[in-house]
């Protein structure tokens, strides 16, 4: 059972389901400045696990049209009496999404790029996967987030396109946020 989580623009935003409202996407900026845009093919490590647990609870998902390119952005909050660290992220291409136990899930678009966040850990009650759908559907057509189990999980991002993206962490609240150029 899909749960679907809040959407928003640029130009207002609705409630997360489990906190109070953050930032609105279009104005999140990387800690390090805006992160380099990788080339549509790129698979592979883009952030180490970090020290600590991890221990980063599902929180929202939302999607944004912002100047020049679509952002998702997976909101968490730390485990409680957990010491949090950075999550890893991975980055690869696949043909398509499946539960643990290999059933296939369907995602809009025929690209798929999904990222492993390393240290994202299950949160009870809430279903387990959420999704919400592209804000444009140039290039996002739908993406994903699967709680797994082993204290990972999944953003599937369906597109109908590969795309140049960057993905990158910031805090407070704690995030992971994947941009993909628009084509032009």
């Amino acid at each position: 059972m899909a749960l679907l989580a809040s959407v928003s623009s640029c130009t207002g935003s609705s409630p997360t389901p489990f906190a109070e409202p953050s930032v609105a996407p279009c104005d999140i900026a990387s800690v390090d400045g805006e992160a380099d845009f990788l080339p549509p093919d790129f698979q592979g490590e883009i952030q180490h696990h970090g020290d600590g647990y991890g221990g980063m609870l599902f929180e929202s998902l939302e999607s944004a049209v912002c100047d020049g390119f679509e952002r998702v952005v997976v909101e968490f909050s730390s485990y409680p009496d957990e010491e949090a660290g950075d999550v890893g992220l991975w980055a690869a291409w696949v043909d398509k999404v499946t539960t643990e136990g290999g059933e296939a899930i369907p995602l809009d678009g025929s690209q798929i790029l999904v990222l492993s966040i390393i240290g994202a850990t299950w949160q009870p009650g809430t279903g387990g996967v959420h999704g919400v759908s592209g804000p444009t559907g140039n290039p996002i057509a739908e993406a994903q987030f699967h709680e797994q189990s082993g204290g990972s999980g999944g953003l599937y991002v369906g597109l109908f396109e590969q795309a140049g993206y960057r993905a990158f962490t910031v805090d407070d609240p704690y995030r992971v946020v994947v941009d993909f150029r628009i084509p032009s």
